[in-house]
């Protein structure tokens, strides 16, 4: 996986993947100092304690098909975000643009 970014966006590509019902991503984020969720969303299959608390996690691909999807951390729970401004685009590989405002990415950022 690459990455890099600009003052707007975070960019992120995955080479060659095609996501379907049998191939899941899911990038957990980590952008804000206080909250978050320290477990993976149970909801796409086995749920794990990630290293740090996540505050929102970018999805696509799994067995419910998802569409690229971006969820924010609500306390206990995985809330999709309406609207969202980030999206994925996928041709020979996966080329994912998240918005840094929409993700509360002014700092530093962790992901897995």
């Amino acid at each position: 996986m690459w990455g890099t970014w600009d003052a707007e966006r975070l960019y992120l590509a995955y080479p060659g993947q095609a996501w379907g019902t049998e191939s899941l991503l899911a990038i957990y984020l980590d952008t804000v100092t206080d909250g978050g969720l320290s477990s993976t969303m149970a909801s796409l299959g086995n749920a794990h304690t990630l290293p740090f608390a996540a505050d929102f996690a970018f999805v696509m691909g799994g067995p419910a098909l998802e569409e690229p999807t971006l969820y924010t951390a609500e306390p206990g729970v995985w809330t999709a975000v309406d609207a969202q401004a980030s999206y994925a685009v996928t041709q020979l590989g996966t080329e994912i643009v998240l918005d840094r405002a929409e993700i509360a990415a002014s700092g530093p950022v962790q992901m897995v």
